[in-house]
């Protein structure tokens, strides 16, 4: 995604730069040869996400991916964001993740 995101901006920039956007002193040039060293010949990173995705429902499906149980506390905590400590934002993360496995195996 990293990518995908960064060769959206920085050719969104060049764009908008017009021919300034290609002199050196700008490095859009660099970060636009950058993030296509990481996408594929398609111009996007669909086929990746496909097979991340595929890979992820497997796993998921055979009971291999790492579930994060919480605790009830863990679950208050995270309904009422008290706090934004490191640990609540690694839950959110993992809550959410969990959240959008089960929504793509529901539609597939």
């Amino acid at each position: 995604m990293m990518t995908w995101h960064g060769e959206k901006t920085s050719r969104i920039c060049r764009e908008r730069t017009g021919g300034a956007g290609y002199l050196w002193v700008n490095q859009l040039g660099d970060a636009i040869m950058g993030s296509h060293s990481g996408i594929t010949a398609e111009g996007d990173n669909k086929v990746l996400m496909q097979k991340v995705t595929k890979d992820v429902l497997t796993h998921y499906r055979k009971k291999q991916h790492d579930n994060f149980t919480y605790s009830k506390v863990q679950l208050k905590s995270l309904k009422e964001l008290t706090h934004w400590d490191f640990d609540t934002m690694r839950n959110l993360i993992y809550l959410r993740e969990e959240l959008e496995i089960k929504n793509i195996a529901k539609k597939l």
